[in-house]
């Protein structure tokens, strides 16, 4: 049995909210995730959203990923600032490759109530054809996606893989914001090389990172 994640004990401040729901290896968390999932509540598609960090990234089996609980700890000193943002340890609580469909599957049975939505990048959109249970997410889910600079796929390429009708629902789900210019491959490459990370990370994750020599 799943043990109910952190958010489990504000089912009552969800209600029936729609809920945008991040995941993510968020390795590190960084200034960028939090300018995203901000910009979708200014937006009006969700009121709250639920950072929810990989357990086991499928799409990383064979890549070195910092251990769960530095990823959890970060993402709370990161979204700690905004009463609507949560981050649920749900995936850890779950044997097997984190997949999205699963973890969205045990969110609408947690909470029958909440509507959910799925946020991802548009470099996530192009490669959704791939994804475990793909048509199954997309049937059921209503997705955001925020602009990756260089990663926005085209009508005709999404069309090559959905179809026509299903196409144009996946371009309507772009969110018209300012693509983010920062990433936590950067972020940890500059740590690396000795580099500042000032102003890519809140004050709290630096220190977090620094303290427990973590990349």
């Amino acid at each position: 049995m799943v043990k109910k994640s952190s958010i489990g004990n504000r089912k009552s401040a969800i209600g029936n909210d729609t809920v945008a729901i991040f995941g993510g290896t968020f390795d590190p968390p960084h200034n960028g995730h939090v300018k995203i999932a901000e910009t979708v509540l200014d937006s009006g598609r969700a009121g709250k959203v639920i950072f929810v960090p990989a357990y086991h990234p499928p799409h990383k089996p064979s890549s070195p990923v910092t251990e769960f609980k530095h990823r959890f700890r970060m993402l709370k000193l990161a979204t700690s600032s905004n009463a609507r943002f949560n981050v649920s340890e749900l995936e850890s609580r779950r044997a097997g490759p984190s997949y999205t469909s699963d973890t969205m599957m045990e969110l609408d049975k947690m909470f029958p109530r909440t509507r959910h939505m799925l946020l991802i990048g548009s470099d996530s959109l192009r490669m959704l054809h791939t994804w475990y249970k793909a048509p199954e997410i997309v049937a059921k889910w209503p997705l955001i996606v925020y602009p990756r600079k260089g990663e926005i796929p085209s009508l005709d390429e999404l069309k090559s893989n959905w179809g026509g009708e299903v196409a144009e629902k996946l371009m309507g789900y772009i969110l018209p914001m300012t693509c983010i210019d920062v990433s936590s491959t950067e972020i940890r490459s500059r740590i690396a090389s000795g580099k500042s990370i000032k102003g890519l990370v809140n004050d709290a994750v630096d220190s977090y990172i620094r303290k427990n020599k973590i990349y």
